[in-house]
Order: C-alpha cells, then sequence, then structure tokens
C-alpha cells in the first residue's frame, strides 16, 4: 500500500484537481448526511439531486478528458524549451532582479489602496484603474523569486554543494511573503508561497508527504483568521463574559463553519440552477482574445473583466446579501452550465481535463522535471486549481499571459550568459 501511495503523483493535475473539485462540491453535502447540523451546515440540507448529479457528471467527464490521451497528439508535436537548464552566473541575477520588482509592486500595491481584501466590495472600479490593472504582472515577479531561491537552494542540496546561504534566502523569502500576505486578510494570498515552496520541493528535493500534512495543517487555522481579519467583532462571542475565557468549543465550531463556508461551491452552483439564468451561449468568451490584448494605459476603453463584477453575481443569485463584501465566482461546471447548459458540463469538462493532462506531460513530464518546467508548473498548478471556482475565460487568458511571462524569465535563465559552461544539470548531481 505505501508503495501504491508513493507512486502516486498528488501534485498531478489529475489528482489534485479530482481531490479538490471532490472537497469543494461534495464535502459540505457529505459533513450534512453524517449528520452535522448548524446554520452553515443547513444550507447544505437543501441541495438538490440536480446539482449533485450535474456536479458529478462534470468530474466523470473531466477524468475521462485527463485520461483520454488526446494530449499526446500535441506533447509531442511541439519542443520542450523548458528542458533547457539554467546558468549558474544567471540566477542570482533573475533571482536579485525578480525580488526587487516584486517587493516595489508590493509597496505600490498598499499604497495604491488595493492591499485589503476588504476594499474589494468596488471590484468593477478596480477594473477600470490602469494602475491595478498592472499591478499583478509585477506582483508575479515575486513568485518568480521565491521559486528560484528553493530551486537554487534544492539543487545545491541534492548535489552535495553549499546550500545554506541559499536555504536561509529561501525561508526568508517565504516568511516576507507570508507575512505581507497575513494583514491582507486574503487566504488566498497566504496559501500561495506556501503551495509554491511545497510543489518546488516535492518535485526538486523529496517526496513526502509528512510536509504534505504540515503545510495542510497550517492552511486550515488560516480558515478561521480570515474571517476573523475581515470580521474583528465576531471574536468577542468567543469570549465567556462570567469567566473572561475563550469558549473553546464555540470557537472550533466557527472553524468549521469558516472552512466549510469556502469550501462550499455545490451551494453556489444550486443557487445557479435555481436562478435559471440566461444562457450565455459563449458571448463572453471573446473576452479571452480582449484580454490578451494591449494593457489598459494604452486601450483605455478596454472592456473590464467579468471577474470583476463577481459581487454582483454573487448577490444576482441569492449567495450573498447586500452588505456583503465577497466576490463570487461562479465554479467551472456553473460557467459551462450558465452558456450551454447541462452539454456545456460535458464537452467543457472534457476538454478541460485533456487540457490538464497535456500541461503535466509538457511542463513535468517532457522536461524531466527541470527547473523551468517546475517554475512554471508549480504557478500554472496554483493558477488553475483556484480557477475551479472562477470564470474559465479570465483562467486561461490570464494563465496564456502568465506562461509568456515565464517563458521570458526562463530565457533569462538559460540563455543570457558570458559563461556558457556553468549549468544546473543532472549529470552533476549524479
Amino acid at each position: 500500500m505505501k508503495k501504491l501511495i508513493n507512486k502516486i503523483d498528488i501534485f498531478a493535475l489529475g489528482p489534485s484537481v479530482f481531490l479538490y473539485y471532490s472537497l469543494i462540491f461534495y464535502f459540505a453535502p457529505i459533513l450534512v448526511l453524517l449528520g452535522f447540523s448548524n446554520q452553515t451546515f443547513d444550507l447544505y440540507k437543501s441541495i438538490s439531486f440536480h446539482a449533485l448529479a450535474f456536479s458529478f457528471i462534470g468530474l466523470v467527464f473531466l477524468v475521462l478528458g485527463y485520461t483520454s490521451g488526446i494530449h499526446r497528439l500535441f506533447v509531442k508535436s511541439i519542443p520542450n524549451v523548458l528542458k533547457e537548464e539554467w546558468r549558474e552566473r544567471n540566477i542570482l541575477y533573475v533571482f536579485l532582479a525578480s525580488f526587487f520588482v516584486g517587493l516595489f509592486a508590493k509597496i505600490l500595491n498598499i499604497s495604491g489602496g488595493f492591499y485589503y481584501r476588504t476594499n474589494f466590495i468596488t471590484l468593477p472600479e478596480f477594473g477600470l484603474d490602469i494602475f491595478y490593472n498592472s499591478l499583478w504582472f509585477f506582483l508575479l515577479f515575486s513568485s518568480v523569486a521565491l521559486i528560484v531561491a528553493f530551486t537554487r537552494y534544492y539543487y545545491l542540496k541534492r548535489s552535495g554543494g553549499r546550500f545554506r546561504g541559499w536555504q536561509s534566502t529561501a525561508y526568508a523569502v517565504l516568511a516576507l511573503e507570508i507575512l505581507y500576505a497575513l494583514p491582507s486578510c486574503s487566504k488566498l494570498a497566504v496559501i500561495i508561497p506556501i503551495a509554491f515552496m511545497v510543489i518546488t520541493r516535492w518535485y526538486l528535493w523529496k517526496k513526502s508527504y509528512t510536509n504534505l500534512i504540515v503545510a495542510a495543517i497550517f492552511i486550515l487555522l488560516l480558515f478561521p483568521y480570515g474571517s476573523f481579519c475581515r470580521s474583528p467583532g465576531t471574536i468577542e462571542q468567543f469570549v465567556s463574559p462570567h469567566e473572561n475565557k475563550i469558549e473553546t468549543t464555540t470557537l472550533i465550531s466557527y472553524s468549521a463553519d469558516s472552512f466549510v463556508g469556502r469550501t462550499g461551491q455545490i451551494y453556489v452552483f444550486e443557487k445557479i440552477l435555481r436562478a435559471d439564468l440566461p444562457r450565455l451561449r459563449g458571448k463572453h468568451y471573446t473576452e479571452f482574445f480582449v484580454s490578451l490584448g494591449p494593457p489598459r494605459f494604452i486601450w483605455k476603453t478596454k472592456p473590464v473583466s467579468i471577474n470583476a463584477y463577481g459581487n454582483e453575481f454573487g448577490k444576482s443569485i441569492g449567495v450573498i446579501g447586500p452588505e456583503n463584501k465577497s466576490a463570487i465566482g461562479p465554479t467551472i461546471i456553473g460557467d459551462f452550465y450558465i452558456n450551454f447548459g447541462v452539454v456545456g458540463i460535458i464537452v467543457g469538462m472534457f476538454l478541460t481535463g485533456a487540457l490538464f493532462r497535456f500541461l503535466y506531460e509538457y511542463l513535468i513530464v517532457g522536461s524531466a522535471a527541470s527547473a523551468s518546467g517546475v517554475m512554471t508548473y508549480a504557478i500554472s498548478w496554483v493558477h488553475l486549481m483556484h480557477g475551479l471556482e472562477s470564470w474559465q475565460v479570465t483562467v486561461w487568458a490570464g494563465l496564456v499571459k502568465t506562461l509568456v511571462l515565464l517563458l521570458i524569465v526562463h530565457w533569462f535563465l538559460t540563455k543570457i550568459t558570458r559563461s556558457p559552461d556553468h549549468k544546473i544539470n543532472d549529470s552533476m548531481i549524479s
């Protein structure tokens, strides 16, 4: 059994998406069936058979697409440029440049008023802001710096080199990313750097489930923290007025509610089915090409992304109340259903599964888990996992732009050098 578990690549998009999809669509209903009951859990008692059936159909066709073998047609025909090794001289330069560009973007993010998660009640206004629209590009360099540091650290550790300096640098950057993200009240912003570290370690150093469990426990603690951060006054309800101490049972219940409320995407899909929204017939899919167009400081009348109206969408289907500041996505199956009904779920999920398999085979298997392959895959993995809750046109347009940037970074890591003999490759490790 242990050997079988060790053979499974838990971070391959197939197993990862299957597990996360099952979590966000079936975890809450299963808990209700087991007898859990409170104000949050009671929302899932009314989940219809149609919602569960359609979500299961989507999962089945996702798996069928992933295992269909369609990806082989493209993996073999597209040259894998990510196999090229990083040149030792370039690594420090790329790391420092990425770190300081990302640091500068963080400062601009705070000074521009875009930092705090609770500010996003005015999402459409942010979507129109030229300054905000450019920030995502520069903030991505922080992720590049983090992954480059961990990649260098794990390479030196595997090869028996002097890794202590890069080890300290990698963990210092990780700590900075977490400390920067915590006050923003965004759980995702804290989870992302942890995920980058874990995925990089998984492919470049050691496949350790212990490391995964520790990371998972830390992430679970973020859910009640995020709720407290956004609504500080709620902490008072857990303090006993007579004994002046924390009511542990109530706090645990609140923590469970926070987790279930965040992962209960089946409730969003149920609300979409009940709302009986008019079919979009793919009208907003043109946004894919619009998003890839010139940035807003050049194209000043560039249409706002459909993601910018997440708060309005959530209110229109009755998921959140009038005063709620959350942004709601339709979920991947909700998107396909709104556009083309059940047929959209079947075809859309099948094609998505095939695309997921292509990305894994190209970035990890095809590159032999090279440094650039792992860097690109880690960032793509996080983007696509979070994208299971969003409008798909924005997910894939965002991924294309991210891949272009990472290809440029890869070029700087592999091409610009006066000393071609210093490379990171497997022959130096063995």
